[in-house]
């Protein structure tokens, strides 16, 4: 969330959670949390292209907003910085050769990898 909240682009951080406690984290952190994420969306197998799809929609059907790009922060990145955010938002707008074009970024893993496994 602080990455977010400080990167030069991103307008508006949203956090879905289906936890009340992550919630008011999320809000005294300067986060949006406008909902919470129903439950069938929340379980260890839910599709979290579900779940950015819930999120649009009540966005979009609650505040009558909708937005161009959306970016997703998964928390499994605490090392992410608003940098590294700018940096990939500026490659991608550079670098795109489509409206509907996206962007997933990953990192090669080193080719002992067995301890990853």
């Amino acid at each position: 969330m602080e990455a977010s909240l400080k990167s030069a682009y991103v307008d508006r951080t949203v956090v879905s959670t289906d936890g009340k406690e992550i919630a008011n984290i999320a809000k005294e952190a300067g986060a949006d949390v406008p909902f919470l994420r129903p439950a069938e969306l929340a379980q260890d197998l839910s599709s979290i292209f579900d779940a950015i799809v819930h999120g649009i929609t009540w966005i979009r059907e609650h505040e009558n907003l909708s937005y161009d790009y959306v970016l997703l922060l998964m928390p499994t990145s605490p090392l992410r910085t608003a940098e590294d955010i700018d940096h990939i938002l500026e490659y991608y707008f550079q670098n795109r050769k489509t409206e509907s074009d996206t962007l997933v970024c990953v990192d090669p893993l080193p080719e002992t990898f067995g301890w990853a496994m």
